[in-house]
């Protein structure tokens, strides 16, 4: 069973580095369940100042959460940030990419006893007044095991 998410719209953040709700990438986890799941986010810079901040966080309960965070500067051909992920909230991938990226997140997760939602949380890395943007056709694709 594959259950997917995908942006409609441009979402964009301007003068806060407090990691958000995105407003479409969220699917419900079922409880005792195994997942293999990939965020694909294309980003959009003003300038390499602001950047941006990725996490996963949640209401389902997890037992064990593995996965990276890999953000992508196209401009410079680079990554510019990378961070592993053991439970909701505790890693934030950041990167002052200008321009376009192209960032993902890439895991398994395992849910506990109670189901609930798995979602994506992202900033501004540095606070400033030139947006930063999650594109739409971003998607979230989760697969159960």
């Amino acid at each position: 069973e594959k259950i997917t998410a995908y942006k409609t719209a441009d979402e964009s953040v301007t003068s806060s580095a407090t990691l958000q709700d995105d407003d479409h990438l969220s699917v419900t986890l079922v409880a005792n369940t195994k997942y293999f799941f990939k965020f694909s986010l294309f980003s959009n810079n003003v300038t390499s100042v602001e950047g941006i901040r990725l996490s996963v966080n949640g209401t389902a309960t997890n037992t064990s959460l593995k996965a990276q965070i890999s953000i992508w500067d196209e401009s410079l051909n680079t990554l510019s940030g990378f961070a592993r992920i053991t439970s909701f909230g505790s890693a934030v991938a950041s990167g002052n990419a200008s321009g376009v990226g192209y960032n993902e997140i890439e895991g398994t997760i395992e849910v506990g006893a109670t189901g609930g939602t798995f979602k994506l949380q992202w900033a501004q890395n540095v606070s400033g007044a030139n947006a930063t943007t999650i594109q739409r056709n971003s998607s979230l694709v989760v697969q159960k095991f």
